[in-house]
């Protein structure tokens, strides 16, 4: 849970009138090109984060059942990202036995600093077999 960016005063109460933000998180969901049934959970996801400020790269984890946390999805790769920053770009690279690699490059995120902000973003990533004809 990182800070906030709020506007509420402070009525002499105690209470305070934000509990923050979420950090942010992405959620990046890998397809066959070919057979969307089929589970890719064995790949390398490997995100680059860029800001005006610096760059930093996280790795996602495959998760395969619940994990209780509420910002990541069941059968996706998760990673929260570490880049401290409040607007920056993001590239995803992909790499799976069996399957061409899949570069997504310059997705922009901003965080949303307001009140209880989950900062999630979910991205499908589509892998194509080697030596088949996909699109």
């Amino acid at each position: 849970m990182m800070g906030c960016n709020s506007d509420t005063q402070d009525d002499g109460s105690g209470e305070t009138g934000c509990s923050g933000f979420l950090s942010p998180v992405i959620n990046v969901r890998l397809h066959d090109s070919i057979d969307d049934n089929l589970v890719i959970d064995d790949a390398t996801v490997l995100l680059i984060e860029t800001s005006d400020t610096g760059s930093n790269q996280d790795y996602a984890t495959y998760i395969a059942d619940d994990d209780n946390l509420a910002q990541s999805e069941t059968g996706a790769y998760f990673s929260v990202l570490s880049i401290n920053a409040m607007s920056y770009l993001i590239d995803i690279e992909v790499t799976a036995e069996g399957y061409n690699s899949a570069v997504v490059k310059n997705i922009a995120f901003e965080v949303d600093s307001s009140c209880g902000a989950e900062n999630t973003l979910s991205y499908d990533v589509y892998l194509c077999p080697i030596n088949s004809n996909c699109l």
